[in-house]
């Protein structure tokens, strides 16, 4: 499992957020890792925070 936030100014979107995972090469490994059949996505807005977690399962 993997935690992180963001604002919105920083980084505001689902999509903005799978650009900016993509972007670091740890966690695009960590994304396309053939292991991993399955990767769950779970986002939450209190206010101007945003948090993100993500589960991947083999």
């Amino acid at each position: 499992e993997n935690l992180g936030q963001a604002r919105p100014a920083d980084i505001g979107t689902p999509e903005a957020f799978l650009d900016a995972w993509m972007k670091s090469p740890t966690h695009a490994a960590n994304i396309l890792q053939s292991k991993f059949g399955t990767i769950g996505v779970g986002m939450i807005e209190n206010g101007d925070r945003r948090v993100v977690t993500t589960v991947f399962k083999n």
